[in-house]
């Protein structure tokens, strides 16, 4: 992270007296680190599962949430590191979730009628491709 310029010293110095339009300004400004936070806590394998953008909005989320309760006792440094520990906390819980989701449901397409051959495709949608003639019943015979 480097150094902050007057616009962002001032920001900071807002929001460690509780000023939550300087937490919004500080968390724009600081944008890209925590992004850099949020991508090194999350695996390469499970960034098809878990968004990046997600995990910030979450996080900022709870920084608004939780800010009330912020204690500025340690300054800047204590400002950067709960924020980075929130966006390490909402990542590792969006990787448990994405590691214990279930396969989702098919969503049946309205289109798709009884006896028909379907794809499925990779958001869960199904998609007619074509009909399978059922094997007709077999009637029992009034003496059995």
């Amino acid at each position: 992270m480097t150094l902050p310029d007057m616009s962002t010293r001032s920001a900071i110095d807002r929001a460690l007296l509780n000023d939550r339009d300087a937490l919004e300004e500080v968390l724009f400004l600081r944008y890209e680190w925590l992004q850099e936070v949020a991508s090194k806590t999350i695996p390469t394998s499970f960034r098809t599962k878990v968004a990046i953008d997600d995990v910030l909005e979450e996080s900022f989320v709870r920084a608004f949430r939780e800010f009330s309760a912020f204690s500025p006792l340690n300054g800047e440094a204590g400002l950067f590191q709960w924020l980075k520990l929130i966006v390490q906390n909402s990542a590792g819980e969006a990787l448990r979730r994405a590691s214990q989701a279930q396969v989702s449901p098919v969503q049946v397409n309205p289109a798709v009628q009884e006896n028909s051959v379907v794809q499925v495709n990779p958001a869960g949608q199904t998609n007619p491709v074509g009909r399978v003639n059922p094997a007709p019943k077999q009637q029992s015979s009034p003496l059995s």
